[in-house]
């Protein structure tokens, strides 16, 4: 009892209560930002240890230890028992407080509006029921167009086809799903085609009872104008179960009626579903089935974005040079708006092209605009993020227009992956590193990941994770370009000059023209062989008139000057180096897919060393680290710098950080934060 009575006394037993009270608010509050922010999933369970670890301290502090009219003093004895009883009070006066404070915060976890948006749906791929499973294409359309109706209503919140189809075949409850992808509701469906008949099942689930809020189903004949009124009609009964209008009392996102020429809708639909397969045959037969739909209809404006979008995504996964993919694109994302000038997802595409060709205000513009008339427009807000990345040079401003197109398409691989490439951007390549293993998490046959972790790895000097990464990639698609592209890199790393040259050569038959061919090239000094490749994919760049340096070959054009340079063609090579200039100076160079080091490049190969040497340390004053190994370490044209001091000086600084930042990979390795590899299949 004696004991129990010192422990009173001394007021360790208020502290105790006041450290649990403190520990459980600091938790919750830990919680909710997490689900704000993007917090590595490592920092609660250190925030729980850390707390676990403080109570002894704080119970012996406490012990040892008395609030007192003089401060914290050490514990007197018997003799202070006013003193000791002054500290008693005010200890009971923080614990009330924090006790008040606690049932505040249990009230509002508990009662308060859910964080989850009332007005939130995810519509589900639509069973197909006909008797041909071929017919899959035309059920998954249905769900899709009915979704993008949807998104004109501003009021709600719909999640994106990517997330939404993700769970195809899964067979999970609603409330499940409706949990993962952070939804009030759940559509489902079915559709039945059968001759000249179709029939269109649906049902809107509240995922919190698990039951139906509305039910319908429509059985028409198979007419382009029924299929269009079906989607209509089941999107209004949706928003009127949800309380929701439309912008403007019209749909301001999709073309309500579109086209009237059924075989255009179904080849239209078709080509849909192969470009989301984003494989080199997927959209080879989009593009096939959009000129279809389009030779059908002269009309159909959905049908030309298709045909823009699926050229820009050959571009994207290296199968089509950029010029050839602008060319194509431009018209057609021209005539869509021509055709329907409040379609919000042709001035999204119309963004991408023109940040892809350096426009940056005019894709800030059509950006805008897509964001007013679709709310819901993911890739308005993804292209959005990328272009404040790579064409503005701000990636902290792209991080909040990153996290709402996740918030709308919460298992989107590709979206995931570019909010690593803006935190990579700032300099935090372990946090980048982080999201693109999260990012084959969600898609292991997500291939494009599998290069990001890879050069995220080569980015912080660790050749051997790099190649691991990469070759992984690479067995599962042989002829995907970024992979291979990624390997040779990390050969050239290595200085394994027969394996990185033989990869070269094979890039150059799956993407003419390629920069990772060239530079690996020049780095082994096969300057010849580099000239013959790029005078036949870039005769602009050839000595056989002025240059045409442009941002679709700027890369190219740097590699060619030094071949240039090494096989005496000094003039050539100088008019090159001037038009790179004169291109990059002022631009953004944060990023991976930036300019990078560019301009330090340019100065190192023209002897200027002292602006080589001040541009690159602003660039790496900036957080530039992502291309430090490939376009600094690795340069083949930084050679005039590296024996200077003020380099070696500039390199330890980097390189420390490239360490530090290593290590802290390795704890989140240690203690298995990161997303395993994929087993391959």
């Amino acid at each position: 009892m004696k004991f129990w009575s010192e422990l009173r006394r001394r007021n360790v037993l208020r502290m105790a209560a006041l450290y649990l009270v403190s520990a459980w608010l600091i938790l919750q509050v830990t919680e909710v930002v997490s689900g704000l922010i993007e917090i590595p999933d490592w920092v609660g369970p250190l925030v729980l240890a850390m707390l676990a670890i403080g109570l002894p301290i704080a119970l012996v502090l406490a012990w040892f230890f008395e609030i007192t009219e003089s401060g914290i003093t050490r514990d007197a004895g018997d003799a202070a028992t006013a003193e000791a009883a002054l500290g008693g009070r005010r200890l009971n006066f923080v614990i009330m407080s924090m006790l008040v404070a606690a049932v505040l915060v249990f009230a509002w976890l508990t009662w308060w509006p859910d964080r989850i948006v009332e007005k939130s749906i995810a519509v589900l791929a639509f069973d197909n029921m006909s008797d041909d499973p071929a017919q899959e294409y035309f059920s998954d359309g249905m769900s899709e167009e009915i979704l993008g109706t949807l998104t004109g209503f501003p009021e709600l919140s719909v999640i994106s086809r990517s997330s939404s189809f993700s769970f195809k075949g899964r067979n999970l409850d609603a409330p499940t799903i409706a949990r993962q992808l952070g939804v009030a509701h759940i559509l489902e469906g079915s559709v039945r085609k059968s001759g000249n008949q179709v029939r269109i099942s649906a049902q809107l689930i509240d995922a919190s009872t698990d039951s139906h809020l509305w039910s319908g189903t429509y059985e028409r004949e198979l007419t382009a104008a029924n299929v269009f009124d079906i989607q209509s009609q089941i999107a209004r009964s949706i928003a009127e179960a949800l309380n929701a209008v439309l912008a403007d009392g019209e749909n301001a996102a999709v073309p309500r009626f579109p086209t009237e020429n059924l075989e255009a809708l179904e080849a239209y639909l078709l080509g849909k579903q192969q470009m989301a397969l984003r494989t080199r045959q997927g959209l080879t037969t989009a593009l096939a089935q959009f000129q279809k739909a389009i030779g059908l209809d002269a009309g159909f404006a959905p049908a030309y974005l298709g045909l823009a979008d699926a050229n820009l995504l050959l571009n994207y996964n290296g199968h089509l040079p950029l010029d050839e993919a602008l060319r194509h694109a431009r018209p057609a994302i021209e005539r869509a708006i021509d055709l329907d000038d409040r379609f919000g997802a042709a001035y999204a595409s119309l963004g991408l092209l023109r940040s892809m060709q350096g426009d940056v205000r005019g894709a800030e513009s059509a950006l805008s605009r897509a964001i007013a008339l679709d709310p819901n427009n993911t890739k308005a807000y993804h292209w959005y993020g990328d272009m404040l990345i790579y064409g503005i040079g701000d990636p902290g401003a792209a991080i909040p227009m990153l996290r709402k197109a996740r918030e709308l398409d919460p298992l989107s691989p590709v979206i995931v992956v570019t909010l690593g490439e803006a935190l990579s951007s700032t300099g935090d390549l372990a946090e980048g590193l982080r999201l693109y293993r999260k990012a084959l998490a969600i898609d292991p046959n997500f291939l494009s990941a599998f290069n990001w972790v890879g050069m995220a790895y080569l980015s912080l000097g660790d050749g051997e994770n790099a190649a691991y990464w990469l070759a992984e990639g690479a067995s599962r698609a042989p002829d995907e370009f970024r992979t291979n592209a990624g390997l040779a890199f990390v050969y050239r790393f290595r200085g394994e000059e027969e394996r990185a040259v033989a990869i070269a050569r094979r890039l150059q038959t799956i993407a003419p023209g390629n920069n990772a061919s060239l530079v690996t090239l020049v780095s082994f000094a096969r300057y010849e062989e580099a000239i013959e490749y790029a005078e036949v994919d870039w005769p602009g760049l050839s000595c056989r008139g002025p240059p045409d340096v442009r941002r679709t070959n700027i890369f190219q054009a740097m590699n060619l000057s030094l071949a240039y340079e090494r096989t005496g063609q000094q003039a050539c090579s100088e008019a090159l180096l001037t038009g790179i200039l004169e291109l990059v100076t002022g631009q953004p160079g944060l990023s991976a897919r930036a300019f990078g080091f560019l301009d330090a490049e340019v100065y190192a190969r023209q002897g200027k060393l002292e602006q080589a040497l001040a541009t690159l340390r602003a660039s790496v004053d900036s957080g530039m680290r992502a291309q430090w190994m490939m376009q600094v370490d690795q340069s083949p044209h930084m050679d005039g710098l590296r024996e200077l001091p003020e380099f070696s000086v500039i390199q330890k600084e980097v390189l420390a950080d490239l360490a530090r930042q290593l290590a802290v990979v390795r704890e989140m390795e240690a203690r298995g934060e990161l997303a395993a590899a994929p087993v391959t299949p």
